[in-house]
């Protein structure tokens, strides 16, 4: 009997470029080691008109001519498809319910797409309590079609370097430089800094967009393009890391900082409630830069000695094994 393939649905394909995709590729890395898997993603050339719907349609048509499957789907990436396992990364409507992106017409069709998807798969997951509920609230997917699984962090890959604190602080970011991120919330803290010493920012981002508002303070520096094998050394050379995003499934930011042993300060979404429990993150508004800067020095104080051990907590808790182990009992 032929054994059974596992069909990893992904729009954009596996890469080590955004949080999804990273993930995609971790799931196909692992799973490789005991299935046959293979890729499903949108053609090469887009189609001229409605390409976001109809390379969603495209992915779910090819997988309907699949035999000996498995299917793990993302999201809307194949919404018209009865995917095995169907991975949310948050959801389009949690983002429109906290108005931290415009409003628009294509986004309540992502919303409609991925509510299709959620009703269609065989067992949706989550990867956060937090999408669970999003999932329950905006799409009415019953509890027991939801299972949790929280992102995980290559745990080989970023690890510790042991170095003295910095003087000034070195206080990162990384991501997208877009009001979603917190954008707001950086320029605010990037201007403060500059008559107030004793920090240093350092952002990490894809593209350039957004850069220009920071070319006049001093203190603050911003790396474009930077490359994936790159991060853990930018992580390894900070000292906390700053993340006022609005809204996220699960962050790998900040899993990744954790893992380098850096704490995290951030909004409620940077640091979700199954981090909460640690002592070496903490949850702020950002509503006040010297309360914030405050907090932040005392954050860095108090975990500068304790870089192995915050690794060895975020390894245990959410590294590469413990998330192999529940993938393949959701498989078999």
């Amino acid at each position: 009997m032929k054994k059974t393939t596992v069909y990893l649905a992904s729009k954009n394909g596996i890469l080590n470029a955004g949080g999804l995709e990273r993930v995609n590729l971790y799931i196909y890395t692992l799973l490789s080691a005991y299935y046959p898997v293979e890729i499903v993603r949108k053609r090469e050339k887009p189609f001229k008109h409605g390409d976001w719907l109809l390379q969603s349609l495209y992915i779910s048509l090819k997988l309907f001519f699949k035999k000996n499957k498995f299917v793990i789907g993302t999201s809307w990436h194949s919404f018209l498809y009865p995917c095995n396992l169907t991975f949310h990364h948050g959801t389009t409507a949690g983002i429109l319910y906290n108005k931290c992106e415009p409003v628009n017409l294509y986004k309540k069709r992502i919303a409609a797409m991925e509510k299709i998807s959620a009703i269609l798969a065989k067992k949706n997951i989550a990867v956060s309590e937090n999408t669970k509920d999003e999932l329950i609230k905006f799409y009415h997917i019953p509890e027991s079609k939801i299972t949790v699984l929280n992102n995980f962090v290559d745990d080989s890959v970023f690890v510790p370097k042991i170095t003295q604190n910095h003087i000034p602080v070195h206080v990162i970011f990384a991501g997208r430089l877009e009001t979603r991120k917190g954008l707001d919330k950086l320029i605010e803290l990037s201007k403060y800094i500059e008559s107030y010493s004793g920090f240093e920012l350092y952002i990490a981002t894809v593209t350039g967009t957004n850069n220009i508002l920071f070319s006049n303070n001093k203190h603050t520096h911003v790396y474009t393009g930077i490359k994936f094998g790159d991060m853990p050394e930018f992580y390894q050379n900070g000292d906390i890391l700053y993340f006022p995003t609005f809204y996220e499934g699960f962050s790998m930011a900040t899993l990744e900082a954790l893992s380098c042993g850096l704490p995290v300060i951030g909004s409620k979404y940077a640091v979700m409630p199954e981090l909460q429990k640690y002592d070496f993150v903490q949850v702020t508004d950002s509503s006040d830069m010297k309360q914030l800067t405050e907090n932040i020095q005392t954050l860095v104080n108090k975990n500068f000695l304790r870089k192995e051990e915050i690794h060895k907590i975020i390894k245990r808790d959410f590294g590469k094994e413990k998330y192999k182990e529940k993938l393949l009992s959701l498989i078999h």
